[in-house]
């Protein structure tokens, strides 16, 4: 027959101690599972936003091509406008 420990709360905090152990090795794995669902997660919608962003350009591009045959010579006064104002600018 086994001998009882002579401090049995010595018993209870060496299995605290390995309950603690374990909580801490699966909180850690379970951390480790999150970060790497967050960062796919977040790489898809950054993705997903730059593939928008860039359809949106294309888009915006193809408008501003499409002014500038239409009305070359209002857009040639506007760029002229324009760079004239940015000219002001950069010389003060």
């Amino acid at each position: 027959m086994a001998q009882p420990s002579p401090n049995p709360s010595m018993d209870q905090k060496r299995d605290d101690r390995g309950n603690v152990s374990d909580s801490y090795e699966t909180l850690k794995s379970d951390i480790t599972k999150l970060s790497q669902s967050v960062k796919t997660a977040a790489t898809e919608k950054i993705g997903d936003a730059a593939g928008n962003v860039q359809e949106t350009i294309q888009r915006q591009v193809g408008v501003v091509e499409t002014q500038f045959r239409n009305h070359p010579l209002q857009s040639t006064m506007i760029a002229a406008g324009v760079g004239l104002v940015v000219g002001l600018l950069i010389s003060r």
